[in-house]
Formats: C-alpha cells, sequence, structure tokens
C-alpha cells in the first residue's frame, strides 16, 4: 500500500487530506474525506484506463441525437431565435450532454473491482456533492440525528476510500 501511494501523486494528496481531516470537527471531516474520495476514485480510473458509462450508447447519441439537436441550434441561429454567442454555449454543453452523473463516474472503479455498493454506500457517495459546494446533506434540525448522520456518511466514505485502496493493491 505504501509504495503504491508514493508511487501517484494524487494518493500521497489523498492520504494526507484523510490524515488532516482526522483533526478536524465532523462537518469538515466528511467534506475532506470526500476529496480524498473523489482522488483515490479519479487516479485509479486514469491509471486502469477505466471509462464511465455514458447516459446513452456514444455511437447513437454521436449518430442520431446530437446531429438533431446542433441542426436545431443552426435554424435557431438562422431565424433570430438565438445569437451566436448563445448558441456557441449551448453547442458546448450539448457535447457534455452524454456524460455520466459524478455519482455513476465514481462508482465505476468500484465496478472494475467487483464490489457492489450497497443502497447506503451509493447514497453517501451521491450525496458527497453536497459536501463539495459547501452544504450538509443531512436533517439540520435535530441536532443528535444531525450528528449521527454526518458520522456515518464520514465513516462510509472513509472505508471506500480504504476498500479502493487495497483493492488496487490487490486484496481481495
Amino acid at each position: 500500500i505504501a509504495d503504491t501511494i508514493y508511487e501517484f501523486d494524487s494518493l500521497t494528496r489523498a492520504a494526507l487530506i484523510i490524515l488532516e481531516a482526522n483533526t478536524q470537527p465532523l462537518e469538515l471531516k466528511a467534506a475532506s474525506y470526500c476529496v480524498a474520495f473523489e482522488a483515490v476514485c479519479h487516479t485509479i480510473k486514469k491509471h486502469f484506463g477505466i471509462d464511465s458509462p455514458t447516459v446513452i450508447d456514444s455511437t447513437v447519441f454521436n449518430a442520431d441525437v446530437k446531429p438533431q439537436f446542433l441542426a436545431l441550434l443552426e435554424q435557431l441561429e438562422k431565424d433570430s431565435k438565438i445569437d451566436a454567442k448563445q448558441k456557441d454555449i449551448l453547442s458546448r454543453k450539448l457535447h457534455n450532454w452524454n456524460q455520466p452523473t459524478n455519482a455513476d463516474s465514481l462508482v465505476a472503479p468500484f465496478r472494475k473491482y467487483g464490489y457492489e455498493l450497497n443502497k447506503d454506500e451509493f447514497k453517501c457517495v451521491d450525496n458527497r456533492n453536497q459536501f463539495l459546494h459547501g452544504s450538509l446533506p443531512i436533517n439540520e434540525r435535530n441536532e443528535d440525528e444531525a450528528f449521527r448522520e454526518l458520522y456515518h456518511i464520514s465513516l462510509t466514505i472513509h472505508k471506500l476510500i480504504y476498500i479502493l485502496l487495497f483493492k488496487m493493491v490487490g486484496y481481495n
């Protein structure tokens, strides 16, 4: 494990984030673990060439769906319904339509290793986006419940990080 962490700068940074997060308050701890989790997932995907699943088959999207929308944008510009700048913005967004969700992208390394996330683990992976944008995906009205939820999410993300690291180095 040490050799693998040393080999990849992104894993070294993730390890440092985790170590530092262990001393932080719970709401910061969860957010930090989420950052480290993304670093581990993206490192594995890059190293092993794992592609995230597209929304629909890329061939179908590029041959049948995308051209129709590009033609529509052309027509809207021609009819002066949108200007060139608006067309450019919409066209660039269209190129990302078939991209997977962040959660789908982060689940891809688990699929590579044959680890099936349970419903609760997937929910924690999905919630991590809220932490990264400064929100807490918890019931803040009840302090005890909020603490339990944050603690559970933190432990789950922490566990998932180490599952991936152990799988990456060959543990089964």
